[in-house]
């Protein structure tokens, strides 16, 4: 939710500038986007003119299905807000048809790593997807989770008795802190002719 990632990124020194909550009833979010832009400061390009302008954006984040997505980023190009990094969630990815995403090129997404790529010691997810409906499609990330279950069980002594240890889960990575609660790194990814591209690839257990 939005309340949820504005109080994780205060507490780490970021400000949320400006906001905005399409709406769900009309394909349009120029009166939203509008205000959110003169929220943030203004325009960071000219729409007409093409020139940069300053102001105090530095990033847009957005939480949106892949159909508000397509609708909602050459909107913000409209509205003058180009130029910026990019991040959204994987809600982003729960669509078919990756053509139509080419819009979406560059915007930065985490997910887990395992539907981005093979992993050392992971069982593959396209073998296992030829077996097991639950590896592919929409349950895939359920499963992935199942997965870091059962491999943490494995490790747990590694975890607890070496500082700073952590392992390269399907999820992520994970370490435990003093507490046992268990953390996860997601990757990062970008999107590129609207299909998901790894940032960076693992490297196993550490």
């Amino acid at each position: 939710s939005l309340a949820a990632f504005r109080r994780q990124f205060e507490a780490r020194g970021g400000q949320v500038v400006a906001e905005a909550i399409l709406p769900s009833d009309s394909p349009r979010y120029d009166a939203v986007l509008k205000q959110a832009v003169t929220n943030a400061g203004g325009v960071t390009v000219d729409p007409e003119t093409g020139i940069p302008h300053a102001n105090a954006t530095d990033a847009v984040f957005f939480a949106v299905p892949t159909a508000q997505a397509r609708l909602l980023v050459p909107q913000l190009k409209v509205q003058g807000i180009q130029g910026l990094p990019t991040v959204a969630t994987s809600a982003i990815l729960n669509a078919p048809n990756a053509r139509l995403d080419r819009e979406l090129d560059d915007i930065l997404v985490t997910d887990s790593p395992w539907l981005l790529h093979d992993h050392p010691g992971l069982p593959s997810r396209k073998a296992m997807g030829r077996d097991l409906d639950s590896a592919d499609g929409a349950a895939a990330r359920l499963f992935a989770f199942g997965i870091d279950a059962y491999r943490l069980s494995g490790y747990l002594q590694h975890l607890t008795g070496v500082v700073d240890a952590r392992i390269d889960g399907a999820t992520g990575q994970l370490s435990l802190d003093g507490f046992g609660n268990v953390s996860r790194q997601p990757a990062w990814a970008m999107l590129n002719n609207g299909r998901l591209r790894p940032l960076v690839e693992t490297t196993g257990l550490q």
